[in-house]
């Protein structure tokens, strides 16, 4: 669904100890933007110098529809399901420390969440 917000804990495990810098780099990278699904990206829009991006996306409930400042979204490969964020934020951190084992345990409510690992 588009443009509805979640804080959810994120743990990063870094050779098995938990690593609060780099979730502390990720919580800045992240700080007050969107993620938006490259699936719903309806298209681009330039004014002037800025960037945006327009989403859109059709459900059962409707239609949704978000324009948004692109230096203000990191764009998904997937849906930003738990499961998804977590696998997502693996690839950003092994992309930083390749050939370091991580693990990355997010949170979404009472007793759901998941885990990535690599």
């Amino acid at each position: 669904m588009i443009a509805h917000g979640h804080r959810s804990r994120i743990e990063i495990f870094r050779k098995d100890r938990r690593c609060e810098s780099t979730e502390r780099w990720l919580a800045d990278r992240w700080r007050d933007i969107y993620l938006g699904c490259r699936e719903d990206l309806a298209e681009e829009i330039r004014r002037g110098e800025i960037r945006y991006y327009r989403f859109f996306y059709r459900a059962p409930q409707g239609e949704f529809e978000l324009e948004i400042d692109a230096d203000r979204c990191e764009l998904l490969d997937a849906e930003s399901t738990v499961e998804c964020l977590a696998d997502h934020i693996l690839g950003l951190v092994k992309s930083r420390d390749p050939g370091v084992k991580f693990r990355i345990r997010a949170y979404e409510g009472v007793n759901k969440g998941a885990i990535a690992a690599g």
